[in-house]
């Protein structure tokens, strides 16, 4: 294999013969400032590319429908490249805006995709950041699809037909982001607040992925995320400080490490988990000589439920999507419940920063004063263990 598959995929998992086959070529590269192979090599060239083969060399990533069609593909380069001079450099290079809905589209390697359409049996390996993620696993003869990134998962209903009843057939689906979905167990910010490892916006996009795609069409899904590594491992493996937060199921895989669930014993496992409401029944009564009326402790309780099903006992909320999953009108509602549960002291509340692809949404840090032994085992550990009936 080239220097470039020993470089990039075979540190990732990735087996040679998910490169490329008599089915095509998933890895096709390119080198810096060879901008006609590249035209002649990329199924859909544009001027933009341009400017990233001026700087480096990489990996055209092709993609491929259920139904076999080809997709638009993305880029892998090498290094971080500047697409304006006005923003950071960046190595996330998707199908431009020239393709509507092409970034968002599920993809399934060819050697996955017949198995994949007759399966009633096996879960399915949802990958939410890309191709390498998704072919490492299906590596491991696992049935394993993509899509580009955590933000990229909500597909067009045309896009997204031709799926469904291959997803609605599998016993579970798990969606599989980076470990920088999980919250930094020892770290609380200045106000006591959780500190998640990418500031939230990992876990903001993967809870509202899950929460869609169960919520509109029914799909079994479930959670699995890679642990970050230790002081002691990353030490040992020579990642530095920051690095180690963030592990992906590539990594995780390459390294040897368990499927198997993780526990403080086995702490090379991963957290299989779906969220469940903890065994709260009764909340603080009234503070002072006022109370809380019968609509606004129903209100309370249906708020403070879907909060824990949806986000478990740490998490991230917008006003806006809890007004929308909830089917409240008045997003007022949402916020009266809010303050409301914190005035009865079982929930604390820290306001974010906005997320989301311009939305706009504002994010809030929640953590659960109720239940709170219960809530902090679904963070790190499971809340209910799936892998012994799906290994």
């Amino acid at each position: 294999m080239t220097e470039r598959y020993e470089r990039v995929l075979e540190p990732r998992a990735v087996l040679p013969s998910f490169v490329s086959g008599d089915w095509g070529e998933r890895y096709v590269e390119f080198e810096q400032g060879d901008w006609e192979a590249f035209q002649a090599l990329h199924s859909h060239p544009q001027g933009f590319h341009k400017r990233i083969v001026q700087q480096t060399g990489g990996y055209i990533v092709n993609r491929w429908d259920v139904t076999g069609e080809r997709l638009v593909p993305y880029l892998r380069p090498d290094k971080a490249v500047r697409l304006d001079p006005r923003k950071k450099p960046t190595k996330y290079i998707q199908p431009s805006k020239a393709y509507p809905g092409q970034a968002k589209r599920l993809d399934v390697h060819p050697l996955v995709r017949e198995r994949l359409l007759t399966n009633t049996q096996e879960p399915i390996y949802l990958c939410l950041e890309g191709c390498l993620k998704a072919d490492a696993v299906a590596g491991t003869d696992r049935l394993a699809i993509s899509v580009p990134s955590v933000t990229l998962w909500k597909l067009e209903e045309d896009h997204l037909a031709p799926w469904l009843a291959t997803l609605e057939r599998a016993p579970v689906i798990y969606v599989v982001p980076d470990s920088d979905y999980l919250p930094q167990l020892e770290g609380y910010g200045t106000s006591g607040e959780p500190v998640f490892v990418n500031e939230g916006q990992v876990r903001f996009f993967t809870d509202k992925c899950v929460i869609h795609y169960r919520r509109k069409y029914g799909l079994r899904m479930r959670y699995l995320v890679p642990s970050f590594l230790n002081w002691e491992e990353a030490l040992v493996r020579g990642i530095d400080s920051e690095s180690r937060w963030k592990v992906g199921i590539d990594d995780h895989i390459a390294w040897g490490k368990s499927w198997d669930q993780w526990s403080e014993t086995n702490q090379s496992g991963l957290h299989i988990f779906e969220r469940v409401r903890g065994p709260w029944r009764r909340l603080p009564g009234p503070r002072g000589r006022r109370g809380w009326g019968a609509s606004a402790d129903r209100r309370d309780r249906q708020f403070l439920r879907h909060l824990e099903r949806t986000r478990g006992g740490v998490g991230l909320f917008s006003i806006a999507d809890i007004c929308d999953e909830l089917g409240w009108t008045d997003p007022k509602r949402v916020y009266r419940a809010r303050k409301s549960c914190e005035a009865r002291g079982v929930l604390e509340i820290w306001p974010g920063k906005p997320l989301g692809e311009g939305n706009g949404n504002k994010a809030h840090v929640f953590r659960f004063v109720v239940g709170r032994e219960v809530s902090a085992l679904s963070q790190q550990s499971a809340t209910k263990l799936t892998q012994s009936q799906y290994p």
